[in-house]
């Protein structure tokens, strides 16, 4: 999942608008397994929200905006969940 929102921000940030958005569909598929668990569910109302302004962004066609809602606001909140459950 954390690659595959890698893989999107990357895509994005060059412009690749296409790919961006095939990876970030794979990650929101993934996503969708990972919270279940019940560290993940406490930060969904962040999440939830962040997830809101990529696709804000994707719609206005800020690509760099996506890009950087990505990395720099949802990978903390899933890295600080994987770490939690694997805790």
């Amino acid at each position: 999942m954390i690659a595959k929102l890698q893989q999107a921000a990357e895509a994005f940030r060059v412009g690749a608008e296409a790919s961006g958005s095939v990876a970030l569909i794979e990650m929101l598929d993934a996503l969708e397994h990972a919270t279940t668990h019940p560290v993940a569910q406490s930060n969904m109302p962040d999440l939830g929200e962040h997830l809101a302004g990529v696709l804000s962004a994707q719609s206005r066609g800020d690509w760099t905006g996506a890009a950087d809602i990505l990395e720099y606001k949802v990978l903390p909140l899933l890295d600080s969940s994987a770490a939690q459950r694997s805790q």
